[in-house]
């Protein structure tokens, strides 16, 4: 359907988009690379083509490319929570303590433009469970369930947070804030 809309003579940026984005998954990474270069040679700012161009370095598992590539599309949107979460999901491949810290920062960030986004809670919880802290991953695993509206995954997650984490402390009283709040829904 791509090729039919936006054959390889349509250099338009919605032709060029349109086929790095399906090429992604479609083609071999050269390919694709060779298009998010076209679309950057013509919009060099633009945060979704340095995106686009991440997202294919990481599905190719190019992963210090596509966290090169995150950074660059974060200089130019820092504050868009989907960028964030991207950027976050490459540097939890990268599973090394300054990209597990790193990528909980972004998800932190994403959090408080999108609180109730299910996805990046669990993402955070794979975060905080790389860096060895159950608690909180826990916890975040119970954010997850409130905000997805899975109540018995929320109430089963804030009481195992609660066995983990110091009581009475602020993650402590969240995770029974959550349970409280899931038995009532």
């Amino acid at each position: 359907v791509v090729a039919r809309l936006y054959p390889a003579s349509d250099y338009s940026i919605p032709g060029l988009y349109a086929r790095a984005s399906n090429s992604v998954r479609n083609a071999p990474l050269s390919q694709t690379l060779e298009l998010t270069d076209q679309l950057l040679a013509l919009r060099p700012n633009d945060a979704y083509f340095w995106e686009l161009r991440g997202q294919a370095l990481f599905e190719h598992g190019e992963i210090q490319p596509a966290i090169e590539a995150y950074n660059q599309a974060l200089q130019f949107a820092p504050d868009e929570p989907v960028l964030l979460a991207s950027a976050a999901r490459v540097l939890l491949a990268n599973k090394t303590y300054d990209s597990v810290t790193g990528a909980l920062n972004l998800l932190n960030r994403a959090l408080l433009k999108e609180p109730n986004n299910s996805g990046y809670w669990r993402m955070m919880a794979i975060g905080y469970s790389d860096a060895g802290a159950q608690g909180l991953s826990a916890l975040a695993m119970a954010e997850s369930g409130l905000a997805s509206r899975q109540v018995s995954l929320a109430i089963g997650h804030a009481k195992r947070a609660q066995s983990l984490l110091e009581p009475n402390t602020p993650s402590w009283l969240r995770a029974k804030d959550i349970e409280i709040q899931a038995k009532l829904k």
